[in-house]
């Protein structure tokens, strides 16, 4: 729900400053409610509620996922977040991963290069390949980097075995870097 503030975040004045206050960067998350069923013979299905609050206990937004796992191998992930008050602004929904070193190739179609909702023309869409490790531009300040936008899938592969993101029908962003954000906030 957080992510590192960029460079023009910091020069707005007012984006990274409302972060900060909200202290997104901060919020603990706590398993409310677990539970699994099987609704049919190839289907597992989790289901998870989350309340995030702020370091002084105040209640930021409660958040459902529904896991089901299908038997071909297929994760479809839904989720349902309800906000408070205090919701404000949010920098970024999403989900956040590691990926192994070894899947050392990225394909994705959407935007070629480094692209965010406020340069949709800086790039074509189209299907793209490269090395996962090109994927994140080297700043002087280490930062939130890389994003493609308006992305309709991804797929990251070592050329035998792999992980394939599709959205469905929703258009997404996403970025790979060697980094995590608490790595890149102590730099």
């Amino acid at each position: 729900l957080w992510r590192l503030p960029t460079t023009n975040d910091r020069s707005q004045n007012t984006v990274a400053k409302q972060w900060a206050k909200q202290q997104l960067d901060r919020l603990q998350r706590t398993v409310t409610d677990i539970s699994f069923n099987q609704p049919d013979s190839f289907t597992v299905a989790v289901d998870m509620m989350a309340r995030y609050t702020t370091p002084s206990g105040a209640t930021y937004m409660d958040v459902r996922q529904t896991m089901l796992i299908l038997y071909s191998g297929d994760v479809v992930l839904s989720t349902n977040i309800m906000g408070t008050e205090l919701m404000k602004s949010l920098p970024r929904v999403g989900m956040q991963t590691a990926v192994p070193k070894s899947l050392a190739e990225t394909q994705w179609m959407g935007r070629e290069k480094e692209c965010y909702s406020d340069r949709l023309g800086g790039g074509r869409v189209a299907i793209y390949k490269g090395a996962t490790a090109s994927l994140y531009p080297r700043y002087d300040v280490p930062q939130e980097a890389g994003s493609r936008c308006q992305t309709r899938w991804t797929s990251f592969s070592n050329g035998t075995v792999g992980l394939f993101v599709d959205m469905v029908d929703t258009l997404f962003s996403f970025s790979v870097y060697p980094y995590s954000d608490k790595d890149l906030v102590r730099a």
